[in-house]
């Protein structure tokens, strides 16, 4: 009852005033060892989740509610959501799983890294395999270049831990946004709220500059396969700048909107 209590809350007016009912009622569950009485709550589950993460209520609980039974983040851009793998291409190319290193042995598979790079550079859903073999194995004819997609999606697969990560449908390649966090995706899909020109500037800037660290994928400046994201990203974040950095000024804030340029 508290958490429907604050899922409506929510939905009528808003965050803060469903907080002290979301952080009383995941509380009680957590001492109660109660988890299951949220189950029924199919729509408002994991806004409510995010919600609770957002603002650090009963993190570790909820994080583990996520897990247990793999709720689907509300969006791409939601905060401190316990992914199962997490690819980061905006100024560095890292793999995580479980927010941990991907263990990749002594030499890391690069042709299966390059994959993921490429699918990444695509957009990460929907992607025509026939695309994706035309780079990254360009030297070889289409027969050759199937045979060797095949055998590194299975490898990729494998060395991720989990096949339904990457789905192929219908000759069509995509990530499993629903468990993968990729920073490029969030990144867009932030961009796109509303929140840049409604929300608290400085809040604005610190999540812009939290999602973009450096240019899209910088190990592979030379490769024309990614500049259309890399400047497509790039042109994103400038126009962001120039926005927040005008609502700053607006409200005298010469000091934020200096450190923001």
């Amino acid at each position: 009852l508290l958490l429907d209590d604050a899922y409506v809350d929510f939905l009528e007016h808003g965050e803060e005033p469903a907080l002290p009912k979301l952080r009383e009622s995941l509380a009680w569950a957590r001492r109660h060892n109660t988890p299951h009485f949220f189950r029924w709550l199919v729509r408002g589950l994991a806004p409510m989740l995010a919600c609770a993460l957002r603002h650090g209520i009963e993190a570790d609980y909820a994080r583990s509610l996520v897990s247990a039974w793999q709720v689907p983040p509300p969006a791409q851009d939601t905060p401190g959501w316990p992914w199962a793998l997490r690819i980061i291409t905006l100024g560095d190319f890292r793999v995580l799983q479980h927010d941990q290193p991907l263990k990749t042995g002594r030499k890391a598979p690069a042709r299966l890294l390059d994959l993921l790079k490429v699918l990444v550079a695509l957009g990460g859903e929907g992607v025509d395999i026939r695309r994706l073999t035309a780079i990254v194995w360009h030297d070889a004819d289409g027969d050759a270049a199937h045979a060797s997609f095949t055998n590194a999606l299975h490898r990729l697969r494998k060395l991720l831990g989990d096949d339904s990560l990457l789905d192929l449908r219908e000759g069509r390649l995509s990530l499993d946004l629903t468990r993968c966090w990729v920073d490029a995706l969030a990144f867009d899909a932030w961009c796109r709220r509303d929140e840049i020109l409604s929300g608290e500037p400085r809040a604005a800037t610190d999540r812009l500059l939290d999602l973009y660290r450096g240019q899209f994928l910088p190990q592979e400046s030379d490769a024309q396969w990614a500049a259309p994201a890399r400047d497509r990203l790039r042109s994103q974040f400038e126009r962001q700048v120039l926005r927040l950095g005008d609502r700053l000024e607006a409200e005298r804030d010469h000091a934020s909107a200096m450190n923001l340029y």
